[in-house]
């Protein structure tokens, strides 16, 4: 059963999406999701989490995987990875860069998006003849 802290590894199809268990919530995983229990006495999940995301890890997957009708990897060969694993100190730190780089491009996405919302509008609205447009000089700093 996953418990928090614990990675999820899609092994048939779509190979190497990754998540992490967070919170306590009860749910069962199907035969095409590989649970990874990390020991948490030399592996911070969050950093096995990013560590299989890095192109190393998935590049590995690919490579140990086989193919049928569907792409698989089995759990026998993702037990063959070789996962970089620095002192556990070390891999918090690294966690926490790659968290805050998420969030700062979780951010970034969210204004872009809402800039680009923001100019259709003001598009449509000065296309429309909503809006008017007095001053149409444009200063050029030389």
């Amino acid at each position: 059963m996953p418990e928090e802290g614990d990675v999820l590894l899609s092994k048939v199809g779509t190979l190497g999406l990754v998540a992490r268990v967070v919170g306590d919530i009860e749910f069962s995983i199907f035969v095409q999701v590989a649970l990874l229990k990390p020991n948490p006495d030399i592996l911070h999940s969050e950093y096995l989490q990013y560590a299989m995301l890095s192109p190393m890890m998935q590049s590995q997957i690919v490579r140990k995987s086989s193919t049928s009708t569907m792409k698989y990897i089995g759990v026998g060969k993702i037990g063959e990875l070789l996962l970089p694993l620095p002192a556990k100190d070390e891999q918090c730190g690294i966690s926490i860069a790659l968290r805050n780089i998420d969030e700062k491009f979780d951010v970034a996405q969210k204004r872009s998006k809402l800039l680009s919302l923001l100019f259709k509008s003001m598009l449509h609205q000065l296309m429309t003849g909503r809006i008017r447009v007095n001053n149409t000089e444009i200063p050029f700093d030389a």
